[in-house]
């Protein structure tokens, strides 16, 4: 039997390394880290308890229409029984028994769940809503994680990331003031730097473990072969997650002074510098040249698309 009573949540901003963090964890028998669901959000929105088979039945209709949730490989008529058994149910036993069903399917050893995945504008209601579990939250130096949207595709989506450093750094700054504010009003909350993580596996991973176990004592030994985990990622996702498969790769830390213009990094610098600072990410060396006008083109073209997705964004809102 599981031993927890509320799933806990692995957050971060898309392209922190939070798929090769969730591959480490599950390397642990008692850790069971799932695929990612947009189910969250319907639970954050949901009513605050289901009583009938019918209030279930409705609620799985959102998580099967997602194909993230599909993934899963769930049969939903098992689901609906299992469900049944145990009414009624709050949001958090409700996902708790549905990550109960996934890995008594796939992983049987596990005792401590972890849900994979929430957007920073829905963090506040998330605490309110599941009040009694640990968050994770991985964070990466905000030029990389640029350097990597910019390339890499929204699994379901088709489109990439982001093309934008002002926006992407925004967004980045905002991770940080979401999770220091919940930690504040009483959130149980463990911040991991992926480049921590990345130089040393062997210490920062057991501690992310003895902070959702509450083990004080020493870490149980665990060979972190994350092989096994990737081949759980769907063949959808399987492009933007080639390195889960690989050792830490540390080359890739400061891969982004190679792949992003000197205007690129200097916006972003400009945008998120107070948060890079105060995380030691150093700035990068001087300006490698780029010509005035140049420099004055991009600034309207990126100002352009920040205004663009800006007003789309609220208006997406309104009309939603």
């Amino acid at each position: 039997m599981n031993e927890t009573t509320t799933p806990n949540f692995l957050v971060y901003a898309s392209r922190s390394g939070s798929t090769y963090l969730g591959s480490l964890l599950d390397c642990y028998d008692d850790i069971g880290v799932s695929l990612e669901s947009l189910f969250i959000y319907y639970l954050l929105n949901g009513p605050d308890r289901y009583s009938t088979r019918s209030e279930i039945d409705g609620a799985l209709d959102y998580f099967f229409e997602d194909d993230r949730s599909k993934e899963w490989g769930l049969d939903r008529d098992q689901l609906i029984q299992r469900l049944e058994k145990v009414l009624p149910l709050t949001p958090p036993e409700l996902l708790q028994e549905v990550l109960s069903a996934n890995f008594d399917k796939r992983k049987p050893s596990a005792k401590i769940y972890i849900f994979k995945g929430c957007s920073s504008r829905f963090m506040q209601r998330l605490v309110k809503r599941f009040p009694d579990t640990k968050i994770v939250f991985i964070y990466r130096d905000g030029r990389a994680v640029y350097a990597s949207q910019k390339k890499s595709r929204v699994p379901y989506a088709g489109r990439v990331h982001s093309t934008n450093p002002i926006i992407t750094a925004r967004g980045w700054v905002r991770w940080f003031q979401v999770i220091d504010d919940i930690t504040a009003n009483g959130a149980s909350v463990m911040q991991v730097k992926y480049e921590d993580m990345i130089g040393e596996v062997e210490e920062v991973v057991p501690a992310v473990h003895r902070f959702l176990t509450g083990n004080t004592g020493p870490d149980t030994p665990v060979d972190f072969e994350t092989k096994k985990y990737s081949r759980r990622i769907p063949s959808s996702q399987s492009d933007i997650h080639q390195n889960v498969k690989s050792p830490p790769l540390k080359s890739r830390i400061d891969g982004w002074r190679t792949e992003l213009s000197d205007y690129e990094i200097k916006s972003f610098e400009k945008a998120a510098g107070p948060m890079l600072i105060a995380h030691d990410y150093e700035f990068s060396a001087k300006s490698r040249g780029a010509a005035l006008l140049k420099n004055l083109l991009y600034d309207t073209k990126y100002r352009a698309e920040l205004l663009f997705e800006a007003f789309h964004a609220k208006f997406s809102r309104i009309f939603s």
